[in-house]
């Protein structure tokens, strides 16, 4: 099929690769263009696959959650506590307390 004898031959060259490419396609049935109903329905399937997704059971432990929490404030007044205690160091009372 391919004439490559000659350099007039050229366009004949690349239309008969046109032609193998056309043929190999229609024999091994991967032409998209040819089942277009099936690609589709491939399309659809794949996509509900992926979609579908059992939901997971979902269990709150109330005991730790509330241990969370707890530790969380606890990090929080550990991390504030030089502002919030910062006047019981230097606080003097304004009167005396011992009287003379």
């Amino acid at each position: 099929m391919f004439y490559l004898q000659n350099k007039q031959n050229k366009i004949c060259v690349i239309l008969d690769t046109k032609l193998m490419q056309e043929r190999f396609l229609n024999e091994s049935s991967v032409n998209p263009l040819k089942n277009k109903k099936f690609s589709k329905k491939y399309k659809i399937l794949l996509l509900k696959n992926a979609i579908a997704v059992p939901s997971p059971n979902v269990s709150i432990d109330a005991l730790g959650l509330t241990l969370s929490i707890i530790s969380m404030v606890l990090i929080i007044v550990a991390i504030y506590r030089d502002y919030i205690f910062r006047g019981k160091d230097t606080s003097k009372s304004i009167k005396n307390e011992v009287a003379r």
